[in-house]
């Protein structure tokens, strides 16, 4: 069986299912977000990526302390109150899973760009 739809990553079908994923980015007013459609053997970059600016929200619904760009040493005195990353992975087979990261600018656009965000309107 094909997918129904084709892999965010590469553009084509794929045999067997899709995984679904949904990044967001927020500061201020300042919105970005996209929904993919991700193939089995792209599943794993997409979730180094991702380890890279967030980490997983435990069962209450909290980030543990250290979420701030921690991946890549950041420390928390280049990161804006209010730049934060959202992610939502929808792996088949597995429970949804969660991530929060707080980040620093540089962080915070690495997201946008790589993962192809776009802006949503106000």
């Amino acid at each position: 069986m094909v997918s129904i739809y084709p892999c965010s990553v590469h553009g084509q079908r794929v045999t067997g299912p899709l995984h679904g994923l949904r990044v967001t980015t927020l500061r201020g007013d300042d919105k970005h977000t996209r929904y993919l459609r991700v193939c089995s053997a792209d599943l794993p970059e997409i979730s180094r990526q991702l380890e890279e600016w967030s980490a997983l929200v435990d069962d209450e619904g909290l980030a543990p302390a250290g979420a701030v760009c921690g991946a890549r040493g950041h420390d928390g005195k280049e990161v804006p109150a209010n730049s934060h990353v959202f992610a939502y992975v929808y792996e088949r087979g597995h429970d949804p899973q969660q991530r929060y990261g707080q980040l620093c600018d540089s962080c915070y656009r690495a997201v946008i760009n790589i993962m192809g965000l776009t802006r949503e309107s106000k």
